[in-house]
């Protein structure tokens, strides 16, 4: 939403009376209208900003302090018209506090007159801004600055006081005559005492603000040092020479040497030294053997990298960071890694069980016979399954006794094991193929279809056949304390009433004989298979299924990896932290040594691909064995490091630096394998840096402009850098994905390298330059352009005029005055045909 900027607000005025009418009769009622002498204080909430921030110790000398306020209406709400009753003073703080405690309610500062802006420009320092398009005071606030030009490196107070006579006499208790009186508090020289609404303090930094810091970098096109950083590795090879350390970043169009021949022999007798079995073995790490799984060298990078000191030493020094990190390193591992020790302590759990398990098995349950066995595993047949079902199942319909598999039986043979449980054992072994014999099934009349008709029918013939006994007379005794049955006989032939009955059955005889019963199938209990049931309940009785359990409850996550079922959880690790911080605080010479990087420059290098896979090999070498020392759960041939330059911050994903090592081609050559090694890096060095390493930074490809090449507008047509990064406090670097050759002159106009001010909210001062530009828009307006008065810009004194003035005046108002010091966010470009030489 577009803001604009008023000279002043003053809400309708309704006079000094008001005429009511009352039953008819108009009554006036006076008004009283409150003045500058009415005010004894400001309600801390009307104050919304402050710029400078309170203790801010970094604000650049050039830029204006501010103070915004809610009430848009507030400066100009006690004089009543366009004159301000308040202003906005800076005082530089010496030995003695400024502002200490008055006489009145507020706080006083005492000053000269001659060191305040001038009384009667006070009104072009208040303003108030609105919305582009607003018809009421909605969202609107007003604004007091305070023009002074501050000195850099000093501590300063910011003062609201007030600018009426009235009002300054009411703040220091006094009762003011008129306390409506709008006469200036100061006048142009003379110590004046004023009460203080608000005050903060705030500390300016060196001079210079982004665009004169900016303006003072110059594009070079950087070259090896004259004075380099040597390395000194006379222990490998006696005749060498001190030899420039070209580290993580050189010039453009660097070509290394090879290492001497007589250091690469020396280091390949060491590594290849023949050591006796079953010995220990001490000497040099063979940097990234285990990480490639090798154990030997092999013609490529592995050579590479161990046979050449220079390597040896980057790789030292990977490995030199990982142990002055260690301890963070091997947090964020962990962290990683998460419940990955814990699961592995259950899975051993779990296979020392089975373990346990498969030896008592061999011990105790492989040498019993069959029916042994399975009586062992009687108590848990109900839960134990085979190929065919549930085994309880399988034993109960067999021709096996239940009995013998009863609880009352197995608790005699675990109580008599040694003389009852052979003894069950046989029993069980006959009586499991035992088969039950069992009779015709008798033929019946049609009538009578059911076993339990024919017993009822049987019981009564017996009942009604049996012979009845002669009573026996009392007291008579025919045997020694008990009578005389008579001897059992045919009951048809005795019964009373056998012809009745004989001729019942010799009538049913004929039917019986002709009309049978039909046949129903009768089931026989099966044989019972004793050595498969009893091998199919051992086998599910001595399961191992503790694993099995642990492995089904465990989610592996995306980065663990194992080998096989039985083999321990390793994780594949990704530590996000970028080795060139950590290489930099060890000594920053390892990212720029041997380069000449002059102050107040920007250049272009590119990256060392050799020097930094050889970092990052023996930093992951480092990392892998502290890990494993500490018990981590890792692959042995993970790369966890696998980041060089910072990338965070980036709106984009962007791939890792190097693949996993163990992903590396043998036979390709060290210094091949990084995937930024074709990247151009722009590294800038100066006080810019210093002051401003947030600046927003990318490239832009170079477009045909009225005057020339330009940067092209289109967001279609802009990179961010791949990663960012500092060398020291003044020197900052960011990478490109593009090569040398395409920012140089791609499609014949090339790449522009912008940096652009970040934008931090409205500021208003003037520029600080060295040499002050044209003024061709008054946003080049520099102090330089205007006077000053007691510090303060003296508007009166001078009157700049720049060639586009953008319908903006000198002095006209406060609009026009904070239209012409808004300070606008600041851009250059720099092409990349400055920075790059030709290589062909």
């Amino acid at each position: 939403m577009s803001q604009r900027f008023v000279p002043w607000v003053r809400r309708a005025a309704i006079g000094d009376g008001l005429t009511l009418r009352i039953g008819g009769t108009p009554v006036t009622v006076e008004l009283h209208h409150y003045g500058p002498g009415d005010v004894i204080g400001i309600d801390a909430a009307e104050i919304v900003t402050r710029v400078p921030g309170p203790d801010a110790i970094d604000v650049a000398p050039n830029l204006f302090p501010f103070v915004e306020l809610r009430s848009a209406d507030l400066p100009w709400r006690m004089t009543g018209g366009a004159t301000p009753w308040l202003a906005l003073v800076t005082v530089e703080v010496t030995a003695d506090p400024p502002v200490v405690t008055g006489p009145g309610p507020l706080p006083v500062i005492e000053l000269d007159a001659a060191k305040l802006p001038p009384i009667a420009e006070v009104a072009l320092w208040a303003h108030a801004q609105v919305d582009g398009a607003a018809t009421s005071l909605d969202g609107a606030i007003a604004r007091v600055i305070s023009p002074r030009r501050l000195a850099p490196n000093t501590r300063y107070v910011a003062c609201l006081v007030p600018t009426c006579e009235a009002a300054r006499q009411a703040g220091l208790g006094q009762a003011p005559p008129d306390p409506r009186s709008t006469a200036p508090a100061w006048s142009s020289r003379g110590p004046v005492v004023l009460p203080v609404y608000a005050h903060w303090y705030f500390t300016t930094a060196p001079r210079g603000d982004f665009e004169n810091l900016v303006r003072r970098l110059t594009p070079r096109r950087l070259t090896a040092s004259d004075n380099p950083t040597t390395v000194d590795y006379t222990d490998v090879d006696a005749a060498a020479s001190a030899t420039p350390l070209h580290a993580a970043l050189v010039p453009v169009g660097h070509v290394e040497p090879p290492a001497p021949a007589a250091a690469r022999d020396r280091l390949a007798a060491w590594l290849g030294a023949a050591v006796p079995t079953g010995e220990p073995r001490f000497g040099i790490s063979l940097w990234g053997g285990a990480a490639a799984g090798a154990t030997a060298l092999a013609d490529g990078w592995l050579a590479d990298v161990n046979l050449d000191p220079r390597r040896r030493a980057a790789a030292a020094l990977g490995a030199e960071v990982v142990r002055r990190h260690q301890d963070a390193l091997v947090a964020e591992a962990w962290r990683q890694l998460g419940d990955v020790r814990q699961a592995n302590r259950e899975r051993d759990a779990a296979h020392l069980g089975a373990l346990v398990m498969t030896r008592w098995t061999a011990k105790h349950v492989a040498p019993l016979a069959p029916a042994e066995a399975l009586l062992v595993a009687a108590p848990a047949l109900g839960r134990l399954r085979g190929p065919a079902g549930p085994l309880a199942r399988e034993v109960t319909a067999s021709a096996l006794p239940d009995v013998l598999m009863a609880p009352g039986l197995r608790r005699l043979a675990a109580t008599h094991a040694r003389t009852t449980t052979p003894t069950i054992a046989r029993a069980i072994a006959t009586n499991s193929a035992r088969r039950v014999p069992m009779g015709d099934e008798p033929t019946a009349v049609a009538a009578i279809t059911t076993g339990r008709a024919w017993a009822a029918l049987l019981a009564a013939l017996v009942e009604e056949e049996r012979p009845e006994r002669p009573p026996r007379p009392r007291g008579e005794n025919t045997g020694p304390g008990r009578s005389e049955r008579p001897a059992r006989t045919d009951p048809l032939g005795l019964s009373p009433t056998a012809a009745a009955r004989r001729s019942v059955v010799e009538e049913a005889l004929p039917i019986l004989r002709g009309r049978a019963v039909p046949s129903r199938e009768v089931t026989r209990p099966p044989a019972l298979a004793l050595a498969r049931a009893a091998g199919d309940a051992v086998a599910a009785l001595t399961e191992a299924r503790a694993p099995a359990r642990q492995r089904g409850r465990l989610d592996p996550g995306e980065l663990t990896l194992t080998a096989s079922p039985t083999a321990p959880l390793a994780v594949q690790l990704e530590i996000a932290v970028p080795l060139a911080d950590l290489v930099r605080e060890i000594d920053a010479r390892y990212l720029v040594a041997s380069v000449a990087i002059p102050p107040d420059s920007v250049g272009a290098l590119v990256p060392n691909a050799a020097f930094i896979e050889a970092v990052m090999l023996g930093a992951n070498d480092e990392l892998a064995r502290e890990l494993h020392w500490r018990g981590a759960a890792i692959d042995p041939r993970a790369t966890p490091l696998r980041r060089f330059f910072d990338v965070r911050g980036r709106t984009t994903d962007v791939g890792l630096d190097v693949p996993p090592v163990v992903a590396w081609p043998h036979a390709r050559r060290l210094g091949s394998l990084l995937t930024t090694r074709d990247v151009t890096v722009i590294v800038w060095r100066g006080e810019f840096v210093r002051r401003f390493a947030d600046a927003v930074i990318y490239a832009a490809r170079a477009v045909a402009g009225p005057s020339g090449r330009r940067p092209s507008e289109q967001v279609a047509d802009r990179i961010e850098p791949m990663f960012r990064g500092m060398i020291s406090d003044d020197t900052m670097f960011a990478g490109f994905a593009r090569r040398t050759d395409e920012l140089r002159a791609e499609g014949g106009r090339g790449w522009y390298v912008v940096v652009v001010e970040r934008p931090a909210g409205l500021r208003f001062g003037l520029d600080d330059a060295d040499t002050p530009a044209p003024l061709r828009t008054w946003n080049d307006l520099a102090w330089d352009h205007v006077a000053t008065r007691g510090e303060y810009v003296d508007v009166a004194a001078r009157t700049p005029v720049p060639a586009a003035a953008a319908g903006l005046a000198w002095g006209r108002d406060a609009a026009h005055m904070a239209g012409v010091t808004a300070q606008r966010p600041m851009r250059v470009a720099f092409h990349c045909a400055d920075l790059l030489p030709e290589v062909a």
